[in-house]
């Protein structure tokens, strides 16, 4: 569905007030809508979801949505809700969270992938990274898994307080 009138004055609002959009849990109609009314340069984020290459789950990015985030500045930060990070049979586990960074990372580069677990909602974690004290694993498994430790830097933290600095 589409942005009513509401929500796109709302994003005018949010943004007039310099407060991030968060397009998470955006229906893929209203994308562009999004897109058209947040000013060049400023950032555009999604806080937790994954990659839908990977899992087709309409709650996750597509490749392209992905490149629309990270071309303002943004950055498309990794669920940990196992049925976002694996679709059609068994729990997810840290290696899916692993997969769908690296896709996010071939897909808009290393400075516009982040970490948002969504620990707070209520998901179904994966298993190692039920907690927040176990989000370390994660950096452990991309390095691991032959990303390189800046890049497993801008992404466990770096990524986030860039776009997250004062203006």
């Amino acid at each position: 569905s589409r942005l009513s009138p509401q929500g796109e004055a709302l994003v005018r609002a949010l943004v007039a007030e310099g407060i991030l959009v968060d397009v998470a849990h955006l229906p893929d109609a209203a994308f562009p809508q999004v897109l058209a009314l947040v000013p060049q340069g400023t950032p555009i984020i999604s806080s937790h979801g994954g990659a839908r290459a990977l899992c087709p789950n309409g709650r996750n990015l597509s490749d392209d949505h992905m490149r629309a985030v990270a071309d303002t500045g943004g950055f498309v930060a990794v669920t940990f809700h196992g049925p976002l990070l694996r679709c059609g049979g068994g729990p997810a586990s840290l290696d899916d969270v692993v997969a769908h960074v690296q896709h996010m990372l071939e897909v808009v580069g290393p400075d516009h992938v982040a970490v948002g677990t969504d620990l707070e909602g209520r998901i179904e974690p994966v298993p190692d990274l039920a907690r927040l004290w176990d989000v370390h694993a994660l950096g452990t498994a991309l390095l691991a898994a032959g990303v390189d430790s800046e890049t497993v830097q801008a992404v466990m933290s770096g990524n986030v307080a860039r776009v997250l600095a004062p203006r």
